[in-house]
């Protein structure tokens, strides 16, 4: 890894992984596809597509850097710098600028993969504030209460698509 490109942190790692998941689930591809060492347009331009969405879903703020430092390190394809992910996200913007579908198209996987990201930064809050609780709790009973609160139970519930 070149010296100006740090590795991503675990936070970015886990929004990474929420758009890599949508973007997958929206165009019916599976993560291996996405990031295998294939010159094929259709794969390469959706991999511009994900380095476009990471740079622009505003979450937490991520360097180009770190995002070619993502798909090099993560899916071990060739070295990613931030020349290589401003090139992709100037290549999609531009496809944005001139083709009226195809914005259609970026608009609607951009709301879906940003409610994703934000709804997954909701969930890691969450179960910070119950690691929160459970370390400051007094005694043993008192964290046996905490995770058997209904609340807790029906938000991870509900965050995995679990019925109480």
């Amino acid at each position: 890894m070149k010296k100006h490109m740090r590795p991503p942190l675990n936070e970015e790692i886990s929004y990474f992984r929420v758009i890599d998941k949508g973007l997958c689930e929206f165009y019916g591809i599976n993560g291996y596809q996405l990031f295998e060492h294939t010159r094929k347009r259709s794969i390469v331009f959706k991999r511009h597509i994900f380095m476009k969405l990471a740079r622009e879903i505003k979450i937490i703020d991520v360097p180009y850097g770190v995002i070619g430092a993502y798909c090099s390190e993560y899916y071990n394809i060739k070295a990613y710098d931030h020349a290589t992910v401003m090139h992709a996200c100037k290549a999609v913007q531009d496809i944005i600028d001139s083709d009226k579908s195809f914005r259609k198209e970026y608009n609607l996987l951009y709301d879906l993969i940003r409610a994703k990201c934000e709804a997954n930064n909701a969930f890691v809050k969450a179960k910070l504030e119950l690691i929160d609780k459970i370390i400051s709790a007094k005694n043993p009973e008192e964290v046996e209460i905490i995770l058997d609160s209904k609340k807790v139970k029906e938000f991870f519930c509900a965050f995995n698509d679990i019925k109480v």
